[in-house]
């Protein structure tokens, strides 16, 4: 009875499975299918050309499509066996509404999608040269980065529609870090057309696809950097330079080994009116480039405007250092020493005449007339660029005292 049993499911599988193939292959039972995001592609760009036109936006790039047919043949169809597309070639400058055509494989229906037209917007073309940037991605190990050496091409040409090329700031060729090695290689690199933000701007058409690019690994360290200046002003400001004090070269290890020390051009510091921000320009041995993170040094030049102020002090203020006891000293008829001071505005409009002593050293003096150096020692809160007295020495004489 159990053998029986066992017969009869399995001759029941066997008639399902042969009344599945017969309803699959021969009634062939229909379905639908949702074909999501099916691009939607522009044909006869080149006709547009043509006529010294491009398209600059349409307002849609996709579409959604349901199709229906047999259960074998929806289950054989790939996202590419359906595409949508606009035909250019009698669009005119504006804005357009185009239709959209679909194709299916044969068998197969469209029955229902999210769109019949689009909005294509037509403009005169355009076409203007722009850089190539060439940027790397990806991380260099620590002291390594990449050396462009060189570029089949600097500049190239890009054309497209008015409003699109407008906001064109540049080209990008970009190299994965892990291409680079130690041997200097070509690698061809796909170009990309970017606005100032860095951002891709599709849509545009480039005089060529690729470029070359000759780039090798490279090292990398820090020397020291001096800034010479230049300053032939006639007035009395201070000018200051202040400047970064290293810089990280990087190139093929033979040269950048030799390298310790390099010297910028000078910085020209001459009638500077204000503080400023200025470019500093190193000079580089062949082989060599600054590192990526070094490539726009700035130094600041400070002006800080210089005046003078003179007081005036007569004998009676001139104090004696290393007096005799047995001596009297008298300084000439009429004696005035005048003090000069140079510094900063605002440190010289805050001194006082009471912050300056002048003394002279008459330890070493004897009997007679005599010549000696006057000392300015000013306050030590006082800084000052320069103290200078005129005269610089004041007569003296020194006799003996009445009795000795």
């Amino acid at each position: 009875m159990l053998n029986n049993r066992k017969f009869r499911i399995a001759l029941a599988l066997v008639i399902a499975v042969v009344l599945w193939l017969y309803v699959v292959g021969v009634v062939q039972p229909s379905s639908t299918k949702q074909v999501r995001g099916v691009p939607i592609t522009m044909t006869h760009t080149d006709v547009l050309a043509e006529r010294g036109l491009a398209m600059s936006g349409q307002s849609a790039d996709s579409m959604d499509i349901e199709i229906s047919g047999s259960v074998l043949s929806l289950n054989e169809i790939s996202a590419s066996d359906v595409t949508a597309t606009v035909d250019l070639a009698s669009a005119t400058k504006g804005e357009n509404e185009m239709s959209v055509v679909v194709r299916v494989p044969s068998g197969i229906t469209v029955t229902d999608r999210s769109t019949n037209k689009v909005i294509v917007s037509v403009e005169a073309i355009t076409t203007k040269t722009v850089d190539v940037n060439v940027v790397y991605t990806g991380t260099f190990a620590e002291g390594e980065e990449a050396l462009t050496l060189h570029t089949s091409r600097a500049k190239i040409d890009v054309s497209g529609a008015e409003s699109l090329i407008s906001i064109v700031d540049s080209v990008r060729a970009t190299i994965d870090a892990n291409r680079v090695g130690e041997e200097a290689t070509d690698i061809s690199c796909q170009l990309q057309a970017l606005n100032k933000e860095g951002t891709i701007v599709n849509g545009v058409l480039l005089s060529q696809e690729s470029v070359t690019v000759n780039t090798v690994l490279s090292k990398s360290k820090s020397v020291e950097l001096r800034i010479p200046t230049v300053d032939e002003s006639a007035d009395d400001a201070e000018r200051i330079l202040t400047g970064p004090e290293q810089v990280t070269i990087t190139g093929r290890a033979d040269a950048v080994n030799k390298i310790n020390r390099l010297t910028a051009e000078p910085v020209t510091l001459t009638d500077i009116a204000s503080s400023r921000e200025v470019p500093v320009i190193v000079n580089l041995p062949e082989g060599v480039a600054l590192a990526a993170n070094n490539q726009e040094l700035k130094a600041e030049i400070t002006v800080t405007n210089m005046i003078e102020r003179s007081y005036t002090f007569t004998a009676k203020d001139i104090k004696l250092a290393g007096e005799s006891k047995d001596l009297n000293y008298q300084f000439a008829e009429g004696t005035q020493v005048i003090v000069t001071l140079r510094g900063k505005r605002e440190l010289i409009n805050g001194i006082t005449r009471s912050s300056i002593d002048i003394s002279a050293d008459v330890s070493a003096l004897t009997a007679g007339e005599n010549a000696q150096e006057a000392v300015v020692i000013a306050d030590p809160g006082i800084d000052v660029t320069s103290i200078v007295c005129n005269p610089e020495t004041v007569n003296v004489k020194v006799t003996a005292k009445a009795g000795d």
